[in-house]
């Protein structure tokens, strides 16, 4: 998961759809660091040259950890120097939240430090707000960790009324706070 969440930028596919093409060939061809390559030569070949170079890269720097992580935060600052990036690169950040995901699965709690990592920002969330700074006093307002808030910024987006009232009452609350919170940016 790590490895692919460093590797997926310049998708030639949805992403939704090469995550699902993710799991589906190492769920079948069982989870082989050695595959990576085919994979990513079916699925994700644009810019394929660069990337190939890169899974070398991020192989010595997934090699250096251990799990469960003690703080993400900590795991950031490690990974943005091993792969020489800044720690608040998108894709740095973006491979902290996936792994943050597989982490909840695997051992049924996030790691702590998650509040200390910025926001995934890519092209469509710096239309919503430009910088990392906005995106954090954000979080801050609305008490969810910035790593989080592009996970819940689209749920106000694609919603209706009902749609909205189907939600968990905490989730509903959160979505509404987002929803006041983006008006009163005049995003939405």
């Amino acid at each position: 998961i790590l490895l692919n969440a460093l590797l997926s930028y310049q998708l030639s596919m949805k992403g939704e759809d090469y995550w699902e093409a993710f799991a589906d060939f190492f769920s079948r061809n069982g989870c082989k660091l050695e595959l990576f390559e085919e994979f990513l030569s079916r699925y994700n070949r644009r810019f394929l040259g660069a990337k190939l170079k890169r899974l070398r890269k991020a192989l010595n720097c997934v090699s250096r950890f251990n799990f469960p992580l003690k703080d993400l935060s900590s795991f950031v600052e490690e990974l943005a120097e091993c792969m020489g990036q800044n720690r608040d690169a998108k894709t740095v950040v973006f491979a902290a939240k996936m792994l943050t995901y597989a982490h909840r699965l695997v051992y049924g709690r996030e790691p702590s430090g998650v509040e200390a990592v910025e926001i995934p920002l890519d092209s469509r969330l710096k239309r919503v707000l430009p910088s990392v700074q906005e995106w954090r006093e954000l979080a801050e307002r609305l008490g969810i960790p910035p790593l989080h808030l592009d996970a819940v910024v689209w749920v106000p987006m694609g919603l209706n009324k009902e749609q909205l009232q189907e939600l968990p009452p905490a989730l509903r609350a959160k979505v509404a706070g987002l929803i006041k919170a983006l008006v009163s940016e005049g995003v939405l």
